[in-house]
């Protein structure tokens, strides 16, 4: 009698036999997974493997941009704590300790008034306010396809954000009669030191290694997820 090789399938996990699996984009799939995996994304018109769950005529990857359009379209950013920063002023401001603010690196209640934390932080560059958040969902945080430290940005500017396709707008709301919200579809990702950052150091228990500190150069994730245009102030 011959030997039944089995094998497991790379979506749902279950062994089978390794005669009844077959490569699909990549992926070793079982039967039961190619009747109800394989499809065409109704979004971008690619045969792929993966459904999703909230919009299964989506796949994987068009459902989470979907999902992320619809996250930060209704999200506040006017009502929580706040700060504006004039960005051709920035390179006189220690960014690090601004930052850690946003990061609420130090702490949710600080003696000191200067480390106040806030939850968006504005960027101002005459008509517009580029909003920079930190608090975005995990799912969301690999979105980006552009980046750069804010060493970087302030040496670029702001413009470039909008005018050289680095950040196309997918939808506009209103949120005053002063501002108008341009949502970008994909965040900015912009790497900056807190003081969190700078916690260097492994902490060992005899061989046991318990704590991994950060290594010299370390940042922290933040995004820019569109600009304010103040309008009616022009």
């Amino acid at each position: 009698m011959a030997e039944i090789r089995y094998t497991t399938c790379d979506y749902c996990g279950n062994r089978v036999n390794r005669e009844n699996i077959q490569q699909v984009h990549g992926y070793e799939l079982c039967q039961d997974c190619i009747e109800n995996q394989v499809f065409t994304c109704a979004n971008c018109g690619n045969e792929t493997v993966g459904r999703g769950n909230a919009y299964p005529d989506l796949c994987e990857k068009c459902e989470t941009e979907r999902m992320y359009r619809d996250y930060v379209s209704t999200l506040d950013i006017i009502t929580p704590e706040c700060e504006t920063v004039f960005f051709p002023s920035i390179k006189h401001i220690h960014t690090r300790e601004l930052m850690s603010r946003l990061r609420h690196s130090y702490g949710d209640s600080p003696n000191d008034e200067s480390k106040k934390p806030f939850d968006v932080l504005f960027l101002d560059n005459f008509t517009e306010e580029y909003v920079v958040i930190y608090n975005l969902p995990e799912r969301f945080q690999n979105l980006p396809k552009y980046g750069c430290t804010f060493t970087r940005l302030k040496e670029k500017g702001l413009s470039f954000l909008r005018f050289s396709n680095t950040c196309k707008e997918f939808a506009s709301i209103m949120l005053s009669p002063a501002y108008t919200f341009h949502i970008w579809e994909r965040p900015y990702c912009l790497c900056a030191q807190t003081v969190s950052d700078m916690n260097y150091g492994d902490r060992w228990e005899g061989t046991e290694l318990v704590w991994e500190g950060n290594k010299y150069g370390d940042t922290t994730r933040f995004f820019i997820i569109g600009y304010l245009d103040k309008g009616i102030l022009k």
